[in-house]
């Protein structure tokens, strides 16, 4: 839920701030449809898992309730996206290609899904994010103005924040994922993480110049980094799941508010 609260903030807020139509609607279609397909993906992990994480425990204790939700954000999310009115080949060719990564994250074929590749999940993760978030409305509005300014920047911003939950994960994910703490080791993971949000945070200038004198801009940085600093293999899911993805959010709230 905060994961999908979070996405759909910084999309409102990021639409906001670009003076998208309707900006309010991609953030309640990013809401709606992270929502149904992040749990739909749980479900889909809980039949192909071999060791049970206490997060997917309890995803196969209420299968059945998250499935219901899932279908009916679902739903939402096209209404959504049906109230926006797209026309533009651009942005649906975007939004197609973001929704085949998020299935083929977990969906297998051939025995293989896009998870499974070694050196590729985060960076699906990223680009599907970003993809989705920022680069949709953009488009949308038959802006590309500065597109790769925006890309790049969350890209990193996205990687920075993920690299957190494969630090927590490292004592269930499989080897052959190789994932950044695997290869690098923890601490070297975290300083690259922490850099990454320094490649978002100079990319952005280049697109919001006036977030330069934002104090809450650079405050929200800041608490994003310490906690990024912070993370070990011991933290719960609470802390990547609620304060990292709850970070996201505050970032939304800055395009919004700053």
């Amino acid at each position: 839920m905060i994961v999908s609260l979070s996405a759909g903030l910084l999309s409102w807020g990021f639409a906001d701030r670009i003076e998208a139509a309707n900006s309010f609607l991609y953030g309640t279609f990013v809401f709606f449809g992270t929502f149904s397909v992040y749990n739909l993906q749980r479900v889909v992990k809980i039949a192909q898992a071999n060791m049970f994480t206490p997060w997917l425990l309890w995803v196969k204790r209420n299968r059945a309730i998250i499935i219901t939700l899932s279908v009916i954000s679902g739903v939402g999310a096209l209404t959504s996206l049906w109230l926006l009115h797209l026309n533009n080949i651009i942005s649906i060719t975007v939004l197609s290609f973001a929704v085949a990564c998020s299935l083929l994250y977990v969906v297998r074929i051939n025995g293989i899904n896009l998870r499974g590749i070694p050196f590729l999940k985060i960076h699906v993760i990223s680009i599907t994010w970003t993809l989705l978030v920022v680069i949709f409305p953009e488009v949308s509005g038959g802006s590309i103005q500065g597109v790769i300014y925006v890309f790049l920047a969350h890209y990193f911003y996205i990687l920075s924040v993920t690299i957190p939950f494969d630090i927590r994960d490292l004592k269930y994910d499989n080897t052959i994922y190789k994932t950044i703490p695997q290869i690098l080791g923890v601490n070297r993971a975290k300083w690259l993480a922490v850099l990454f949000l320094l490649f978002y945070t100079a990319l952005i200038q280049l697109v919001f110049p006036l977030l330069l004198f934002s104090p809450w801009f650079w405050l929200g940085v800041f608490f994003t980094g310490c906690l990024i600093i912070a993370v070990n293999e011991r933290v719960s899911d609470w802390y990547c799941a609620g304060l990292i993805d709850g970070s996201i959010g505050l970032l939304g709230l800055v395009y919004l508010l700053a």
